[in-house]
């Protein structure tokens, strides 16, 4: 018994050191359509998948993993998340997972063999133990730049698969990833990538991660790189692509130069979303500047418990601030989540959102030039940020209340607005 109980508590201890792999007390299974869930800080993980396919299995058809469900973003598909029924998985040939997924989970899409599309979206950081294998009709794959680990035995037995190409975020690929992949003939693999599994020097054939596949199995890889020294080193074909190339562009590239110092900060303090940390001069969003105000009020004041829905929208972030009244929809309860922030809607919802903290901006009339520029709802709270310095002009004491508000822009903003209310 004590040695049973050892290698339990063993087993738990290595899985808490597995990288996207987290121990985590069970949560209550939900359901919504076809789907089963669980959710955990406020983010929806699918467990369980129940679609039957009527007709025989030779009825092909398509599936789109929903981005929401219950109102929570899919950001997990758990381990064996979308088991399903036999008559399912012969029948799916195309599968879209949304960008809102970051972790794809052990055995996730484990014998789907009718599989022959699959877009894995650049949101996914993390590709589980076995998490596709088994697709025998998939002929080419390409893993994207956010992945980092590709974890053993996570494309087993593709055996139609003939090219891979690696993502330049992978740092790893575990031991058998590509094992009895009979038809792969190419794989690039970037500088990235650094280890081909925990136990490759111990020399066993079956712990390569390309063990069992095609004869003329060739890496296109860098000069110099660790792909490069692997190949030659164990006899596998190889075809240089060129130099080590340079260094990746900084997502920080695309922002402003004076924008940078102050962006560094706010994502350093947690009030930036990953998926706002890009494209920084692009014009935000009305749900991007909602997840901004989360993100700040939650900061400060804890987890918003309410909602207020919409109908042209699942956000989460969106209906946070809805219940605080932050925001507000634009007729027949819609939100319109892509329409695009202008200046004078940043200086609405970002003095509600002082209200709503509880520290109010100074009531103040706006001394812009251009105040005739301006909606009549929008002049009290463009007066309002001016007076708490939240918010400046565009020069020639303008506001340009039109004018689309940036993702930077919108980021230093709520920067400004974090310190002031902590």
């Amino acid at each position: 018994m004590k040695k049973i109980i050892s290698t339990v508590l063993t087993v738990a201890l290595i899985l808490s050191f597995i990288p996207g792999m987290t121990l985590t007390a069970s949560a209550e299974t939900l359901t919504e359509g076809d789907w089963e869930y669980t959710v955990s800080d406020g983010k929806a993980t699918i467990t369980g998948y129940n679609r039957i396919v009527p007709g025989t299995v030779t009825i092909p058809f398509t599936e789109v993993i929903p981005p929401t469900l219950g109102g929570y973003p899919v950001t997990a598909i758990g381990e064996h998340g979308m088991h399903a029924h036999m008559i399912t998985k012969g029948s799916m040939v195309s599968l879209t997972i949304p960008d809102s997924v970051i972790t794809i989970g052990d055995y996730a899409f484990d014998g789907y063999h009718a599989l022959t599309s699959l877009t894995i979206p650049d949101s996914v950081t993390y590709i589980g133990v076995a998490a596709f294998r088994g697709l025998l009709r998939l002929e080419s794959l390409t893993i994207p730049d956010s992945v980092i680990t590709i974890r053993n035995g996570a494309f087993m037995n593709c055996r139609a698969l003939t090219s891979v190409i690696i993502g330049n975020s992978v740092t790893t690929i575990e031991q058998g990833a590509f094992d009895s992949c009979l038809s792969l003939t190419s794989v690039t693999i970037p500088n990235s990538v650094t280890s081909f599994g925990p136990i490759e020097q111990l020399g066993h054939a079956n712990f390569c991660p390309f063990y069992n596949t095609h004869e003329n199995l060739t890496i296109r890889c860098y000069e110099g790189s660790h792909a490069h020294t692997y190949a030659r080193d164990r006899g596998i074909k190889f075809e240089l692509i060129g130099g080590a190339p340079p260094p990746p562009a900084s997502p920080l590239d695309s922002a402003s130069s004076w924008a940078r110092e102050h962006i560094t900060t706010a994502i350093a303090a947690g009030l930036v979303p990953q998926n706002l940390q890009s494209n920084y001069t692009q014009a935000t969003t009305r749900a991007e500047f909602a997840a901004l105000a989360v993100a700040v009020y939650e900061s400060v004041k804890g987890e918003i418990t309410g909602r207020v829905t919409f109908t042209d929208t699942n956000d989460i972030n969106v209906q946070k601030m809805a219940y605080l009244e932050v925001v507000g929809g634009v007729g027949d309860n819609r939100f319109d989540p892509n329409g695009t922030l202008t200046r004078e809607q940043a200086a609405v919802m970002a003095s509600r959102l002082s209200d709503a903290i509880g520290q109010p901006f100074p009531a103040q009339a706006s001394t812009f030039a251009d105040n005739s520029a301006a909606s009549s709802w929008a002049l009290e709270s463009i007066g309002r940020v001016q007076a708490a310095e939240l918010m400046g002009g565009t020069g020639d004491n303008n506001f340009s209340p039109q004018t689309p508000y940036t993702r930077e822009q919108s980021i230093i903003t709520f920067l400004r607005f974090f310190e002031m209310v902590k």
